[in-house]
């Protein structure tokens, strides 16, 4: 039934009925999410526009409220933001956390979002221009551990499983690549209140390419993905022993039967200084 609405809905933008799109696809979710949201064509992408927020898509049938609250408590675990707060978001995806990140750190904060694909860095950037907050900073980059250009392979363009860490599809992009220590630099930060990083199996990589500047990170949140069983993203020992040495205390996701990958989260802050 979805499909098919998501047919009708693109069928209509192709024959130029915009605003009827709209009109439907705005009562779809305002209906399902039980609040209102503007839903338009903007040429490329659907926007989803509600009070205090929007979401930018690749498809015009989309519970906002429900996909940018999926996984806000399992990453927000072990810190609560407050107003000034920087946030890095590694792997941020088209944004699906973004938003509410930005509202959490208020005028005051700052939100850096990182990601590599392009199709997502795009829907990242609509959604950063669009939100009440300007705090959001969207870098289309790839971290890793030396600057120049990585492959990203590609399950779907936007895709949260497009890794440059392992083989996910049958094609593949160049993408731009940077240290983080580089790019904090970059930005002029001098601390990070929290860390979340998604990055399908480059995350050891990427957090030794934060070098010195490790102690910047105040809090983070990593996801391994070892539950994959793809060569290439197994990193979940290796990045134990990485947070452990760098003198941050490390808590273990606790196991969750309905969502097994949840196993492989990690958890780590700094003492009080």
């Amino acid at each position: 039934m979805k499909n098919l609405s998501n047919r009708i809905l693109n069928g209509l933008v192709s024959v130029r009925l915009h605003w009827l799109a709209s009109i439907a696809a705005s009562v779809a979710v305002t209906v399902r999410d039980c609040r209102y949201t503007t839903v338009r064509w903007d040429g490329q992408d659907w926007a989803f526009i509600w009070s205090g927020g929007c979401l930018f898509w690749n498809s015009p049938l989309l519970s906002p409220k429900r996909i940018t609250r999926l996984n806000i408590d399992l990453f927000l675990r072990r810190y609560s933001p407050k107003g000034g707060d920087v946030i890095l978001d590694v792997g941020a995806g088209a944004g699906t956390e973004v938003c509410l990140f930005s509202e959490m750190v208020g005028a005051s904060g700052k939100v850096i979002a990182i990601e590599a694909d392009p199709v997502a860095a795009r829907l990242l950037r609509k959604q950063a221009e669009n939100l009440p907050h300007r705090n959001v900073r969207v870098l289309e980059v790839a971290v890793g551990k030396g600057e120049g250009s990585v492959h990203l392979s590609i399950a779907e363009p936007g895709s949260v499983q497009n890794s440059v860490a392992a083989v996910v599809g049958d094609d593949s992009i160049v993408v731009r690549s940077e240290p983080l220590a580089n790019i904090l630099s970059a930005q002029s930060v001098e601390r990070v209140a929290y860390m979340k990083m998604n990055i399908e199996g480059a995350e050891y990589e990427a957090l030794l390419s934060l070098g010195p500047a490790v102690e910047k990170i105040e809090r983070m949140c990593v996801s391994c993905h070892d539950f994959t069983g793809v060569p290439g993203q197994k990193t979940y020992d290796q990045v134990f022993e990485y947070l452990t040495s760098s003198g941050l205390h490390v808590t273990k996701s606790r196991p969750n039967p309905k969502a097994p990958w949840e196993d492989y989260y990690l958890f780590a802050e700094r003492a009080e200084r």
